[in-house]
């Protein structure tokens, strides 16, 4: 799988927020196995439903500088 499905298993309805995903993870991909980039794909795209944003998610966009979707 590549980096791109890892992510796009979580269906995430921000473009920004998933593109975001998939840059910090193909940055990380030559120093992990696939299990570990599994597991941390799985962690960071998890936190953002398809449908709700929960606060932490605003939050964490906030400080990221990251423009929420509507």
């Amino acid at each position: 799988m590549s980096v791109e499905e890892l992510v796009d298993r979580y269906r995430i309805q921000c473009r920004r927020v998933r593109d975001l995903i998939v840059d910090y993870l193909r940055e990380r991909q030559p120093s992990l196995d696939f299990a570990s980039l599994d597991t941390i794909s799985c962690t960071l795209a998890g936190l953002f439903p398809a449908r709700e944003r929960p606060p932490v998610v605003t939050a964490l966009c906030t400080r990221l500088r990251v423009p929420l979707c509507s």
